[in-house]
């Protein structure tokens, strides 16, 4: 699974609005519930597991991952 190379300063901005720590995007990349594409062709939706509350994270990041199979998170959030 694609590392984090770093969150953009709207990933972060976002994660910060919505309360999603690194360690959850990070294990949304490590063991996701579902990927596809995302809207944007060069990025990738990650959504996780359902979380005991009901709720999910879900994140989108460049997609592919560069050559040292590191990604840069765009955007994430709970549904």
């Amino acid at each position: 699974m694609p590392r984090i190379k770093r969150i953009s300063y709207h990933g972060r901005r976002r994660a910060a609005e919505r309360q999603i720590s690194e360690q959850e995007l990070l294990e949304v990349l490590n063991d996701y519930f579902l990927s596809r594409p995302a809207a944007n062709g060069d990025r990738m939706l990650f959504e996780g597991h359902v979380h005991a509350d009901g709720s999910r994270v879900c994140v989108v990041v460049s997609w592919p991952p560069d050559e040292t199979d590191s990604v840069v998170v765009v955007t994430c959030w709970r549904k």
